[in-house]
């Protein structure tokens, strides 16, 4: 079956599954979510081959959209969609997963921090069943304000987009991913897209003579660190289908392939969750212990409570 028409389809049956919910003793939150009892979850892992119903599901075992999006509120959304290589970017199916989840919770505005390359939208656009959550989104990302940082070590000011700091929600949306110099891309480095070229991601890349490169690693590690004390996302959700393994984050490079989404509301845990797909723990990049350091988030993934689930399997 062509993979619009099963979107589709699943759309309908989600909102017939939410009229069941609400008069039918809740079928719904049994089909979605994980029973009450116990403690509420702090990371969704989805396993599943459509990425757009894997997004849906990791989010609502975490309680839904309308945990973290409020009637009236403005959204803005941080995707990783600034490449064109496979496994560089993260999935049109996810974000639009996120946006249709957000308008059905009320949300007033969704804003989208990056375009990304030609054709990206292509679909959302074209198919009219499909386009009308696309239609919802204003891109912006071109409007900065000045930020201090005083618990920062090294990077004091940022510019950060007027969004990120001025909405009622922050989806923090990367694509876990090799990068040359970091080891990974993830939530946490996804912090750089809402900053401009110049004068802030600059002087994140710049090393000790003062031209960006890989050479000073320790400054970069603790720049992104500092970087994401100006905001914790509302939540985070993490395309780990299709990955660089290797010439991150341009790519071209060799792939990885979990066909899983990770959603949750700590940066930190999030990462050092999702490490796993590059073979990576989270005391094996600097980062996440300087993030850990500052308080943004737990790297012991011990004391969390995970969810994890294969949608082949129900």
């Amino acid at each position: 079956m062509d993979t619009a028409i099963k979107r589709r389809a699943f759309i309908k049956q989600t909102a017939a599954l939410g009229a069941l919910g609400m008069v039918g003793g809740g079928l719904a939150e049994r089909l979605f979510a994980e029973p009450a009892a116990g403690a509420p979850i702090d990371i969704a892992a989805v396993t599943g081959a459509d990425s757009y119903v894997a997004t849906t599901r990791a989010v609502e075992l975490l309680g839904g959209m309308k945990r973290f999006v409020t009637k009236g509120a403005r959204v803005v959304l941080l995707p990783n969609i600034g490449f064109r290589n496979p496994g560089s970017f993260v999935k049109a199916d996810i974000i639009m997963a996120a946006v249709r989840m957000c308008n059905e919770a009320g949300a007033s505005e969704i804003c989208c921090l990056l375009r990304g390359p030609s054709g990206f939208w292509k679909r959302y656009q074209e198919d009219k069943a499909l386009s009308a959550d696309f239609d919802t989104i204003r891109f912006s990302g071109d409007r900065y304000v000045t930020v201090q940082i005083p618990k920062a070590k090294i990077l004091k000011t940022a510019q950060v987009a007027r969004e990120v700091m001025e909405y009622d929600v922050f989806i923090n949306m990367p694509i876990m991913k090799n990068h040359d110099g970091t080891l990974y891309t993830g939530t946490m480095k996804n912090m750089m897209g809402a900053c401009p070229g110049e004068p802030t991601n600059r002087f994140i890349h710049t090393s000790g003579d003062g031209e960006p490169g890989y050479d000073e690693m320790p400054h970069m590690f603790q720049c992104i660190a500092d970087l994401n004390l100006v905001r914790k996302p509302t939540l985070c959700i993490t395309d780990c289908t299709e990955f660089l393994l290797t010439n991150g984050p341009f790519g071209p490079g060799k792939l990885g392939k979990a066909d899983t989404v990770v959603a949750g509301t700590d940066p930190v845990a999030q990462d050092s969750y999702c490490l796993r797909f590059l073979d990576l723990k989270w005391n094996d990049v600097g980062v996440l212990a300087n993030a850990a350091a500052h308080g943004i988030g737990q790297t012991d993934l011990q004391k969390l409570t995970i969810k994890e689930l294969s949608l082949e399997k129900i």
